[in-house]
């Protein structure tokens, strides 16, 4: 590039900046603020929009109610929340392993059967299981409760 290219550039730069400082300048900043809305206008404005408005008292109010519902929540759920029941499971020599899922099932300590006898055929833990008196739990996994019967704890 030549001399006058670059003059011309430089040229062409301070005449953009020249004309965006004038216009800068020269508008009217009390024009470019606008008049603060009111809290009714405000209020107004959104709830066009879709948004609700409360006053600081209903939000308390809202506030107080959520936090009794979340208390009653939570009271409903450790009401529904079964206590841990021990149960004393007794295992005697040539017991089947459908003898012993049945007693469990009836002890409520298994819910499904077949779920358990699959579960135990799938490890084959059914001739692992040790005769015996266990201390087992209502609604224990199965791979505790597995556990249990096959080590004899």
């Amino acid at each position: 590039m030549n001399r006058l290219y670059i003059s011309g550039a430089a040229a062409g730069i301070f005449l953009a900046t020249s004309v965006f400082t004038a216009y800068y300048l020269a508008t009217d900043e009390s024009a470019a603020k606008k008049v603060p809305l009111s809290s009714e206008d405000a209020q107004k404005t959104l709830q066009e929009d879709g948004y609700h408005v409360l006053s600081k008292s209903e939000w308390d109010d809202y506030q107080k109610n959520l936090q009794s519902i979340n208390q009653l929540k939570t009271e409903n759920q450790q009401s529904n929340k079964e206590e841990t029941v021990a149960i004393r499971l007794s295992i005697k020599p040539g017991m089947a392993s459908d003898e012993i899922i049945s007693l469990l099932k009836e002890e409520r300590v298994i819910e499904d059967t077949d779920k358990f006898s699959t579960y135990l055929n799938n490890r084959d833990l059914t001739k692992k299981i040790q005769t015996g008196t266990y201390t087992v739990y209502k609604n224990m996994d199965y791979a505790a409760l597995s556990a249990i019967l096959t080590k004899g704890k």
